[in-house]
């Protein structure tokens, strides 16, 4: 909808990484080994104009907009962030797994 959004954060770290060859194919690829960390972070983000951030009355308005009005909709909005971080997660693992020698 147009007040939230959900955003997935990456983060990656990459440990001992080494040049190496690799022969495929009866050909030597130069390729690099070492170990990857990736830490993803999925959040709904309210007010994603920042329309409700103009002055204290708007702010005031959005927290009573966020807990009472909104509600439902974000404890709907909550499983779908969930399931979209994990998803991405998943997809990023599986692409990650294509690259293994």
């Amino acid at each position: 909808d147009e007040y939230s959004r959900i955003v997935v954060k990456v983060r990656f770290e990459l440990y001992m990484i080494n040049d190496i060859e690799v022969k495929t194919d009866s050909k030597t690829k130069k390729m690099q080994k070492g170990e990857v960390n990736v830490y993803t972070t999925a959040e709904l983000q309210t007010d994603r104009q920042d329309y409700w951030a103009q002055n204290v009355f708007f702010s005031f308005m959005r927290g009573f907009y966020d807990r009472y009005i909104y509600r439902s909709s974000i404890e709907r909005l909550k499983g779908e962030v969930w399931k979209n971080g994990w998803d991405f997660f998943n997809e990023l693992k599986a692409f990650l797994q294509l690259y293994r020698y």
